[in-house]
Order: structure tokens, then sequence, then C-alpha cells
């Protein structure tokens, strides 16, 4: 069995559907003393994930992005929490350079965002509910038993997202603006706290759902891969950018169910998620503007902003 070098990303990525994931999987399942599972490799982006029961899932980081650490930290932070439900970790180990886990599957399954928009508003807003307890729920908990490198995390953003956009294709407008639009507003995170814990990868497919009589009910949160310290605000990127995209009423009603006021909810804090998805460490405004409309890849800088949160 010879896997990609864990500390190459370019083999890592030639090799991400390389059958010898199969046998690594058996491995690493026969060393922790479970054969005899009949296993699936699952769909996801970028670590090998492995259906192992209907109760336990295997997941084999990449190498050079130190998900590993960062979800075992966060899922072993918030294994005591009553109000979010995150996987439990059964067993953790190393094969040839690669990290692993042995987690708890979260029961229910992932919703569409189709289904999300048909539900009425108020089966919709009792699920934006229980999202933001659940986020809420994660920026309580103590964090400052996990290393903060926030500072310098953004510092990369800066140095690094003029570059990245580019080669994303993003639209040459929005390449040429985004220096201006750092310097002017990296002030604004001066004024944010920046010590709580973030899952920082929040979407549909991270979740799951069960549906009752009432509608759906969030059974939980998983993939901490991207997990870290800083703003609570980082933690909103994700579903206004990937789940409630250009829709400003229903990005309304998620903010007050986390607990803003109405006034809060305004041009500035716009701004503020605007400035957080440019440094997001994944960042590509380009999909962002697919997401929201196809000619929105054409918007200006400003005008993506606009689209994205219509709130104010």
């Amino acid at each position: 069995m010879r896997l990609p070098n864990p500390h190459s990303i370019v083999d890592f990525e030639v090799r991400f559907h390389d059958e010898s994931w199969d046998e690594a999987a058996e491995r690493i399942l026969q060393g922790e003393g479970l054969s005899g599972f009949s296993i699936k490799r699952l769909d996801t982006g970028d670590h090998i994930v492995y259906s192992v029961s209907k109760d336990s899932i295997l997941k084999i980081f990449n190498g050079f992005s130190d998900g590993f650490n960062r979800e075992k930290s966060m899922l072993e932070l918030l294994s005591g929490s009553k109000v979010v439900n995150v996987p439990k970790i059964f067993k953790s180990g190393n094969l040839f350079g690669y990290d692993y886990l042995l987690l708890g599957r979260i029961p229910g399954r992932t919703p569409l965002r189709a289904e999300l928009l048909k539900l009425g508003k108020t089966e919709r807003n009792r699920f934006l509910d229980q999202l933001a307890n659940s986020l809420r729920s994660i920026h309580e908990t103590d964090a400052s038993g996990l290393p903060n490198n926030w500072d310098e995390f953004v510092a990369e953003g800066v140095e690094n997202t003029v570059q990245r956009q580019r080669q994303a294709g993003v639209n040459p407008a929005v390449v040429d603006a985004l220096p201006g639009f750092l310097a002017s507003n990296l002030p604004i995170l001066d004024q944010c706290e920046t010590g709580f814990a973030l899952h920082g990868d929040v979407h549909l497919r991270n979740l799951h759902v069960e549906e009752s009589a009432s509608g759906w009910n969030l059974t939980g949160l998983f993939d901490f891969a991207d997990s870290r310290v800083g703003p609570v605000e980082y933690d909103f990127l994700a579903p206004t950018v990937l789940i409630f995209q250009g829709l400003g009423k229903i990005q309304r009603d998620f903010f007050r169910a986390y607990g803003y006021e109405d006034s809060q909810i305004d041009e500035g804090f716009r701004r503020k998620l605007m400035l957080l998805t440019v440094l997001y460490e994944s960042s590509n405004l380009r999909n962002y503007a697919k997401h929201l409309a196809p000619e929105a890849t054409d918007y200006s800088l400003q005008e993506l902003e606009l689209g994205i949160w219509n709130f104010a």
C-alpha cells in the first residue's frame, strides 16, 4: 500500500480518489480491533471519510492543514455540551503519517437548501433558532485552553488574499479593489473580541436534521476541521454566504435568533461580515458570487457585498 506524501498538497489532491485509501481504512480498523465492518467512502471535500457503521465514521486527515488537531481539540472541548450535539471521539491515531479519528455519527440526514427555503416561516424560524442556539453554545464555551492565532491568521489573509482571489478567477475589478478595501476596513477588527470558540464552517453539509410533527429538529453539527478561536461573527460567514445568501429577511431572522437587536443588523455589521469573508480561510469570492446569481460574477466588490447581505 502506497499512500500520497502526507505533507504534499499536490500529491494528496492528485490521489484523493485512489483505492489505496480503502486499504488504509481497513488497516486502521484492524489495528483498532474493529475488523469485519463493510466500509463505504463518503463524498467529502478536504479529508478522507468512510462510513464504518450506522453509528460511526472514520476520518483520515490530510497532513498539511492541521485539521486533525483543530477537530480533536474542539470536539474534546464541546464533549460535555448539553446544547449542541457533536461527534464523540472513539479512537484516534496515525497511520503512515496520516492522523485519523474514529467518530460517532450524528443521527439524521443532510438537508437541502431548496427544502429549507420551502419551509413555512414558523418552521424555518424554528430551525434558525436551533442553529443560532447551537452556535451561541459553542461561542459561550470557555476557549482559553485552545490556541488563539487570530492575529496571525488575519495578517496572513491580508498578505495572500489578492493572489488567492486572482487565482480563483475573481472579477479583476474586485481583485483590484481589495487592497483599498482592506486598508480602509481592517480597523473594524480592532473592535472585535477574538477569544471565542468557533466551528468555522457551518453549512448544510456539516449538520443533520430529523423530521418531526413540529418540523425540522437540528440533531447536531460535525466536521470541526476548520474550527478556530476568533470573533463570533466569523462563524456567521458560512451560513449567510452558502445558505442564506441574498435572503435579507431570513438573514435578519437568523441574527435575531442569535440575539442581535434590529438596530445592530446594519450597514456596519454588513461591512464587518464582508471584511471577514475576504479574509476567510478558504475564501473564494467567485464561488460566493455564483451561489448568489450567475450574473454576480461580474459584480463590483460593493455590489457583491450588498447582494450577499441585503438586510440593510
